[in-house]
């Protein structure tokens, strides 16, 4: 049995409680900073084991599914422009890069990827050659102060350190560098309507639930000054959106409405979506 946090784990506050009990795991929430997070200690050793498993079984149909990898372009494409016009080049460090897929859109820029799947890892190896480390940022070696843009999307929700992940990244971005950081915004109306059935509560998947506050205060205790913020539109097939409603869990009713739509017509229809449930924080390191 896994121990659990006394702590939150970003602002350190004591008056943490049990927001919800979700696939067996306790959701707590800090008093003081309102962030949800994973009440269990989970070792890295697990969460490697756990997406070896994922990887293996092709689970996660968000984006393992190679027919998505057109859908995820449409936000690459909007995010990399936007990268560009802050900075036109550089050397880029895609944290949590699954198969290269973002890094493929960086052209013209010296591209490198942390991916803690081996399986993805070597997908993106076979693009991207030694510029892909398969394991954590906690166990990257790479020189200090090195990169221009960091970017983690849909990832610093997974981690079970937050602030030491950003610290890590913190001392491989040069003074003045982007880091760029996409997550689930617990705060927007559709999570606070459906609380506990909020499609990014699937533990031990994600580990930690911000709103744009906590974020950016949490960016800001590791050294780094919020420059603006973005809801971007994804573009989804319709089977998806039902897989994400079903939380993973394959007894749930969304999980067979997935099954019924995955095996018609309908499978891949696109449907543009923007809940304002997704938020990209684009933040630079502070210059001492």
């Amino acid at each position: 049995m896994n121990s659990m946090h006394k702590n939150c784990i970003v602002c350190k506050n004591k008056d943490i409680f049990t927001k919800y009990i979700i696939n067996g795991f306790h959701i707590f929430q800090c008093r003081q900073c309102s962030l949800l997070f994973v009440g269990e200690k989970l070792s890295q050793e697990e969460l490697k084991m756990w997406y070896e498993q994922k990887a293996d079984v092709d689970c996660d149909y968000t984006y393992a599914d190679q027919e998505n990898i057109e859908n995820l372009k449409f936000y690459y494409l909007k995010l990399a422009d936007w990268i560009s016009k802050k900075m036109p080049t550089g050397k880029i460090l895609d944290i949590g890069c699954s198969g290269g897929y973002f890094l493929d859109y960086m052209k013209g820029w010296d591209c490198h990827g942390i991916e803690i799947s081996s399986l993805y890892a070597e997908k993106a190896k076979a693009k991207h050659g030694n510029n892909i480390h398969t394991g954590t940022v906690e166990d990257y070696e790479y020189k200090k102060e090195y990169f221009d843009v960091i970017t983690l999307q849909d990832v610093l929700d997974h981690m079970p350190d937050p602030l030491q992940a950003l610290a890590k990244c913190n001392s491989l971005l040069k003074p003045g560098g982007i880091i760029v950081i996409k997550v689930h915004d617990i705060s927007c109306l559709f999570a606070k309507l459906l609380g506990p059935r909020f499609y990014a509560f699937v533990p031990i998947f994600h580990l930690v639930y911000f709103n744009k506050k906590n974020l950016i205060e949490t960016l800001s205790m590791s050294g780094f000054k919020t420059e603006e913020y973005k809801y971007l539109a994804h573009l989804l097939f319709l089977k998806t959106i039902f897989y994400r409603l079903s939380q993973d869990n394959k007894k749930n009713f969304f999980y067979k409405l997935y099954n019924v739509i995955n095996r018609s017509s309908l499978r891949n229809i696109k449907i543009k979506k923007n809940l304002y449930d997704i938020i990209t924080v684009f933040a630079r390191k502070e210059i001492v």
